[in-house]
């Protein structure tokens, strides 16, 4: 693992790099275990992202079967407005290994992606902000980054205006689906924001959210964020 602080305008940021997705993995796994374990605040929020990178860390956690704070809650960066059981939802791939873990269904906030996108986004908007209640504590929350260089479900300077000042919002997507997607507002309310990215394929929009934050739209949805940090393999490392 490698420290670096890093120069981005507007953003309060840290970079870590791991070996390989492996050591990325198991860091976020122990990141995400901690959250949910660690006594103290009577109620906390974790939010988790979808995608294929977190992916293997929510499967070590499920081996692992952390002890869960009672008033531990767990919310969902985004998800695309499909069914629960349908094989693009978030929940559908993420739920069921917090459930192996021990995490009962009753901690999970989901979009309700059977809704149409108008209710679905509503009806996540007001679990959102009463979830965040004054004696909610918003320890760590996980979001990507996208090739395009979006997080969550904002893909665009379009959606972050947009956001502004709401707890989540409907969206329409690049790959033709409708989603759901928190909002700036709500990572602000986090202390901790990772933003773990793995593979090449990465590295260019890594390195512009290092170095120009304010040129793609998940450097505008973290603006002013004290806390994030950039997690990354080797492979999408931004610095040479």
């Amino acid at each position: 693992m490698e420290l670096r602080p890093a120069p981005a305008c507007g953003i309060m940021m840290r970079t870590l790099r791991f070996a390989d997705p492996e050591a990325l993995a198991r860091a976020l796994c122990d990141a995400i275990g901690e959250a949910l374990s660690a006594p103290g605040a009577a109620s906390r929020a974790i939010m988790l992202a979808g995608g294929s990178t977190p992916m293997a860390a929510y499967r070590l956690l499920a081996e692992r079967r952390p002890v869960v704070q009672p008033g531990a809650r767990i919310f969902f960066s985004d998800d695309r407005l499909v069914p629960p059981d349908h094989p693009k939802s978030n929940y559908r791939h993420i739920a069921p290994l917090f459930h192996s873990a021990g995490i009962s269904e009753e901690h999970i906030l989901r979009v309700r992606g059977e809704r149409t996108l108008q209710e679905a986004a509503a009806e996540y908007a007001a679990a959102l902000r009463r979830l965040f209640a004054p004696d909610m504590h918003a320890p760590l929350g996980l979001l990507g980054l996208g090739a395009d260089g979006h997080t969550a479900s904002l893909f665009s300077e379009a959606h972050i205006r947009e956001a502004e000042g709401r707890w989540a919002i409907g969206v329409q997507r690049p790959d033709g689906l409708e989603g759901v997607s928190a909002t700036p507002l709500v990572f602000r309310h986090i202390g901790r924001v990772i933003v773990a990215v793995a593979g090449e394929d990465k590295r260019a929009m890594a390195e512009r959210l290092v170095k120009a934050p304010r040129t793609i739209a998940a450097g505008l949805a973290l603006q002013g964020h004290r806390g994030v940090e950039l997690w990354c393999d080797s492979a999408a490392w931004p610095f040479a």
